[in-house]
Formats: C-alpha cells, sequence, structure tokens
C-alpha cells in the first residue's frame, strides 16, 4: 500500500534560505516536490527513504510533496515553511 511520510515539520518557521525536506514512501517510486522556487523529481533508497534540499523563498512557501507508483497511482502532502530574516528567538 502506497504511503507518504514526510519528517520535515509543517508550518515551521526558518531563518535559512535552504531547507532540507526529508521522508519516507514506498522503495521504487518517484517523488516529484514543487516549491515555490523550483522543481525537484528524485527517486527514494532502497528502503523509501528520500531526501532533498528545497530553496525557500521568504516569507510563506508551499511546498506539495507526491509520490508517485510505476502503475500510476499516487499520494499527495503539503507542507507550509515561513522563510525569515527577522531574528527568531
Amino acid at each position: 500500500e502506497l504511503f507518504l511520510d514526510i519528517t520535515t515539520p509543517d508550518n515551521s518557521v526558518v531563518s535559512e534560505a535552504k531547507l532540507t525536506l526529508t521522508g519516507k514512501t514506498l522503495p521504487s517510486t518517484y517523488i516529484a516536490i514543487l516549491g515555490e522556487k523550483g522543481e525537484y523529481l528524485i527517486v527514494p533508497n532502497d528502503l523509501g527513504v528520500f531526501s532533498q534540499e528545497i530553496v525557500l523563498i521568504k516569507g510563506a512557501n508551499t511546498i506539495k510533496v507526491t509520490s508517485y507508483q510505476k502503475d500510476g497511482k499516487k499520494l499527495e502532502r503539503t507542507l507550509s515553511v515561513v522563510y525569515t530574516t527577522a531574528e527568531l528567538w
């Protein structure tokens, strides 16, 4: 059964322009990541683990992560991340 677990926290506030998105799905799938500043197509490792550095824009970022199986089944998750240069407490 197809699953998609994102280990990067949703609704994060970060002070870096790059974010490492990590998660797990079935091996032999494709992961499409659509961010505000780019698209990424990656393949998870033999255990289904994946990691991709995402470039963020200032302010709110919506990142859509989709796992595709070869038979066309897909599963989608959306993350929200805020990138700010303001001093975080």
